[in-house]
């Protein structure tokens, strides 16, 4: 845009005329409020022997400074960042600990152990004397923060001032974006790139991203970009397949890509579960998964879709794939499992999803108990990603952790936007206004309970991708009984096999338009989709009365807000309520009914069914976006919408920098995937090559420096979750080499807690060898069923103190010999034969 064309938009408003000195001021504005934030002060202070009082034990505790000027704090630790505070005590100038330590711990064995919590340190001294009265000077140094109110009040001043600003200057944006869009656009790409460079260069300090700990390496920094890239070719490579058998149904060389790849989508999920089961059952199955996936992907030789369809899809992948990769590096730097050289700090479901590669690797049928020998034997369901992992195990350098956090959070951004380029590309509309692109941006970030959630809960990688095909093919089957079938069978089948639960939204929305054409079907049609309903409707009951009561034994009915009343879950659970009841102003009769069954499933019992409320809401996205719909109940499904966004913004474990990456990098590629394919008016009038290009130069540039800045030390990811150290990856991994495959083994690293080398140790499944118990939290048995849980861990303990032989426990099937994988400061009975050991735990023979 010219000089001239510029004076010519803003000179219509005189309070526009000093638009260009406002946006300088505003940048000074951002750039002072960064440095402020980032360049804060260290602070060092001597412990006065006044402020020193006797605990418990060898336990002292102090007060704290709460840091300079009032201004700033010192990050202590807690019980959700157990590791946040960099605090450092030193003895006459000697850096004494370790930090972080469980109170307990200090008050029992003292020697320097120490913890800073809130505004106090709880501390000993190395050689049990009295800190007040030997002599010795106790020294705290720690870096500072903004206080937490201070730095809210400076978000939601930042928030007001660019609101303004962006109300205020309507005309230039949308003017820039219309006439120079890559002027605006890459002057926004490079501040995020220069803020990126400056992170990693370490310019800016050592900069915490989420919780306090440890810094990374450069070896786990390439193990997530190589998983990340994984995952994104494995995306591709089972969607392909799927697309393969799609044609070879359709004989159609010349199908577009929408009506190829939409309905393969559910086709591919199932002939992944056919792969995976061959690859992992049968002999030699690898090999023979890999020559029946090459077979799969032969007729898309002779498929000759549209050029410019292609066009826009590799437009649209150009600019998608590079925001998924960060997407996925993203979420694998502060969950990641144990290294060699790291802890790792994943959550408990994570841990299981990966303990579950391990057991299907290990043996796929029966799918195996591996933490309680007494239980029966697991389900598959929500599994079929973790199968794909198990045929992946051998791969050198393959992790699992890395796998399901870095593939899968990469496949579901590449997924879900691909998947609606897609859909909107096959519309005979190809035009909306800001308005609906503003919803349906609003609609894909608000749908999702808080960013990890996508890849803690593994299964939903396929489930927004999933909801739109099934959606997809609903509306095609108006005039189509093949479609209705289709879209009814793919809402079952594709729920069965990734997130089971969806099947109560999926199979009534994919059946919608069965109910007004019922009547008008042949006899046999109609009796064929009554048996198919009764099948349906024992399913759903099956699996409720099987898994219902363990689920109601975790969390109480109710909305979520029930169990978490802060106010932006609240907020959700009101904007579900709103959903619920505008779906029957936007949709028909049947279709409303199948989302409101959404809805309300989830407001009935959020822990189990939240993943309805994502595909309600991503129904009623698109149907805004698509279909003509009034104004007036168009404001009030964006009111709603922006009742539900700040849940998944703000409540992430890692904190609000997690939902700001999530709304760039899902919300950039929601966004690419309208712009390849629909006109926005008063936009742009295309979306070019050198844009996407643009985009995922950028995007590359920005995730690569992140990567050099944390291998160095200057970036510091954290999830804040317990750690699984080193040792503990060690202990098994030399379980797996030193141990016969059919052996039993004992562990003290269980009890009644739900910690990940407690009650839940899923983590031990990586021995690849049955556990006499090691997780209670994943054995219906023992959740339900409390007397037994302290009779099977009475059991165990006896075993493992000597007072009951191993040979008098009762099995379910015989073993060729017992070990034992306990703490190094456990006394172990006589007999027993040390195999390994390391600075914490050991690995026995048991006597019999």
């Amino acid at each position: 845009m010219s000089t001239f064309e510029l004076h010519r938009v803003v000179s219509h408003n005189p309070a526009l005329a000093h638009w260009r000195v406002l946006t300088s001021l505003l940048i000074v504005f951002n750039l002072a409020i960064i440095a402020f934030v980032s360049f804060t002060p260290d602070l060092t202070a001597t412990i006065d022997k006044s402020a020193i009082v006797p605990e418990i034990g060898a336990a002292y505790s102090a007060s704290l400074p709460h840091g300079p000027g009032g201004l700033y704090q010192m990050r202590s630790d807690t019980n959700a960042s157990p590791l946040r505070s960099r605090l450092t005590l030193t003895e006459d100038g000697r850096p004494i600990g370790p930090a972080h330590v469980v109170h307990d711990d200090i008050r029992a064995h003292g020697g320097g152990r120490y913890s800073h919590w809130g505004y106090g340190l709880i501390f000993s001294t190395p050689d049990g004397s009295d800190p007040r009265v030997n002599s010795r000077t106790y020294v705290v140094a720690s870096p500072t923060a903004v206080r937490t109110p201070l730095r809210i009040a400076l978000l939601a001043v930042l928030l007001l001032v660019h609101g303004a600003y962006g109300v205020v200057f309507r005309k230039v944006i949308l003017e820039l974006l219309r006439r120079r869009p890559a002027l605006l656009l890459g002057g926004v790409a490079i501040a995020a790139t220069a803020v990126a460079a400056l992170c990693a260069s370490g310019l800016l300090g050592t900069q915490i991203v989420g919780h306090g700990g440890p810094p990374q390496d450069a070896a786990l920094c390439l193990q997530v970009a190589a998983h990340a890239c994984l995952g994104c070719l494995l995306a591709i490579g089972i969607w392909a397949a799927g697309a393969g058998l799609t044609l070879l149904v359709q004989r159609n060389a010349r199908a577009g890509l929408g009506e190829v790849l939409i309905p393969a989508f559910p086709l591919s999920l199932a002939l992944l579960a056919a792969l995976a089961a061959t690859a992992l059952a049968a002999p030699h199955g690898r090999i023979i998964a890999v020559l029946l996936w090459i077979g799969c992907l032969l007729p898309m030789l002779n498929w000759r879709p549209d050029r410019r369809q292609v066009s826009a899809a590799l437009k649209a992948g150009l600019a998608i794939i590079p925001l998924a990769l960060a997407f996925g590096v993203w979420l694998a730097l502060f969950w990641h499992g144990p290294t060699a050289t790291l802890s790792g700090t994943p959550s408990g479901d994570l841990t299981d999803y990966a303990g579950t590669i391990w057991s299907l690797d290990n043996q796929a049928y029966p799918l195996l108990n591996r933490g309680y020998e007494g239980g029966v034997p697991r389900s598959y369901f929500n599994n079929l990603y973790s199968a794909l992992g198990a045929t992946l195990l051998h791969l050198p350098g393959f992790d699992p952790f890395a796998y399901l956090i870095a593939g899968g959070a990469t496949s579901y951004i590449f997924f879900t936007a691909l998947m609606l380029h897609l859909y909107l590309a096959d519309r005979p509309s190809r035009s909306a206004d800001w308005f609906a692109l503003a919803l349906l941006l609003s609609t894909f970030i608000a749908a999702a309970r808080y960013p990890y959630w996508v890849v803690e809960t593994i299964p939903l990688v396929f489930t927004p991708a999933l909801t739109i095909s099934v959606w997809w093919m609903t509306e095609r089957s108006k005039d189509s009984l093949g479609w209705m079938i289709a879209a009814t069978l793919g809402g079952l089948i594709g729920s069965m096999l990734s997130k089971v639960v969806t099947a109560i939204v999926l199979v009534p929305l994919g059946a919608a338009r069965l109910w007004r054409q019922f009547g008008q079907l042949p006899r046999m049609v109609q009796a064929a989709a009554f048996v198919i309903g009764c099948v349906f409707a024992a399913y759903c009951a099956a699996m409720l009365w099987r898994f219902m009561p363990v689920f109601t034994a975790i969390a109480p009915l109710g909305p979520e807000g029930h169990r978490d009343p802060r106010w932006f879950v609240q907020w959700r659970d009101l904007a579900t309520v709103a959903l619920a009841i505008l779906v029957w102003f936007v949709a028909e009769a049947p279709v409303a009914l199948a989302l409101s069954i959404g809805f309300a499933s989830f407001l009935i019992f959020s822990f189990l069914f939240f993943v309805n409320f994502i595909c309600a809401t991503i129904v009623v996205g698109l149907l805004i976006f698509t279909s003509p719909v009034r104004t007036i109940t168009r404001w009030l499904v964006l009111l709603a919408l922006m009742l539900a966004l700040p849940a998944p913004v703000i409540s992430d474990p890692t904190g609000l920098a997690s939902g700001v990456v999530w709304t760039v990098c899902l919300g950039g590629s929601v966004l690419v995937a309208v712009l390849t394919t629909t006109r926005i008016e008063g936009g742009p009038s295309h979306f070019p090559f050198r844009a996407s290009a643009a985009m995922a130069a950028t995007t590359l540039a920005i995730a690569a420096l992140l990567l050099v800045g944390t291998a160095n030390g200057h970036l510091i990811f954290n999830s804040g979750w317990p750690l699984l150290k080193p040792e503990l990856r060690d202990i098994w991994s030399k379980v797996r080499e030193l141990t016969p495959p059919n052996s039993l083994i004992f562990t003290d690293q269980v009890d009644e807690s739900t910690s990940l080398v407690g009650g839940w140790n899923t983590y031990a499944f990586s021995g690849q060898r049955q556990l006499y118990l090691s997780s209670y939290y994943t054995a219906i048995e023992l959740r339900t069923n409390p007397a037994r849980l302290h009779e099977e861990l009475a059991i165990n303990e006896a075993v493992l103190n000597g007072t009951r032989k191993p040979a008098d426990v009762r099995t379910q099937r015989g073993y060729d010999s017992m070990f034992a994988v306990v703490s190094v400061l456990r006394a172990v009975p006589p007999g027993w034969t040390k195999l390994y050991g390391n600075t914490d735990y050991a690995l026995f023979k048991m006597a019999p």
